[in-house]
């Protein structure tokens, strides 16, 4: 069995997860990018132990996309160059203005970071092996001048509806909540809660399970990731619809 690299990388392309870690580690879970920025940098490190490729681009959520195919208000610039082990490396993304965004809201993207293994030695050439190619995937969130409010009052603002079976989250600011665990009544989500992002001026409907449906205005406790990646818990009485 030769390398197989183009057939891992279609599935990690895809989504499909591994039992392997990443190399090269962001700085950060989020990226945020005020408008009045000429550009804002990212940080990242190569934590192994060998030197690794690094291909970044910016889609609008399409994650199956190919970069050539993308076209986006941002550029990276040196958006593929090599990081040796233990290394830094500061890339830096500008915002182009080369499509109009909303002005009264945040507008989401997402930035991917691709990691290359070094091409094997001429003697692993004739020996089975294998190579993962490894995508990271991080949202960068524009924030426009003048929108209203700020970003970490958000989730104190969110509206919590309840009925039995169901949860709404309805988030009436101009930045997007996301959402990393919920409880209804001391009961996790269908016990494994994936993060939610509920999107500026949105509601978002989500199914329970294993909660009573005798509760009346239960408490809900949540927590929300904010602009440094931490997770406050907070929690709500939530009303009836």
């Amino acid at each position: 069995m030769k390398s197989i690299n183009s057939f891992l990388f279609l599935l990690f392309f895809l989504g499909f997860g591994s039992c392997a870690s990443a190399s090269v580690v962001i700085d950060g879970t989020r990226v945020i990018y005020p408008e009045a920025k000429s550009e804002v940098t990212v940080r990242m490190t190569n934590q192994g132990d060998e030197p690794k490729l690094v291909q970044i681009w910016i889609d609008d959520g399409d994650r199956q996309t190919s970069p050539e195919k993308i076209s986006v208000p941002f550029v990276v610039l040196t958006p593929i160059f090599r990081m040796d082990p233990s290394k830094g490396q500061a890339v830096r993304i500008q915002y182009t203005r080369s499509k109009p965004l909303p002005k009264d809201k945040e507008s989401v993207f997402w930035l991917n970071v691709l990691e290359i293994p070094a091409k094997p030695s001429a003697e692993m050439e004739k020996e089975n092996y294998l190579q993962f190619r490894f995508r990271t995937r991080i949202k960068l969130f524009f924030r426009p001048n003048g929108i209203e409010g700020v970003a970490v009052d958000a989730p104190d603002k969110l509206k919590i509806k309840y009925k039995p079976g169901y949860v709404e989250l309805e988030n009436p600011t101009a930045f997007h909540v996301s959402v990393s665990s919920l409880e209804v009544g001391e009961n996790a989500v269908g016990g494994k809660f994936e993060s939610e992002m509920i999107e500026p001026y949105s509601k978002k409907l989500i199914a329970l399970k294993d909660v009573s449906k005798s509760l009346v205005s239960p408490v809900v406790k949540f927590k929300t990731i904010n602009d440094f990646g931490g997770a406050p818990e907070k929690e709500k009485t939530a009303t009836t619809f």
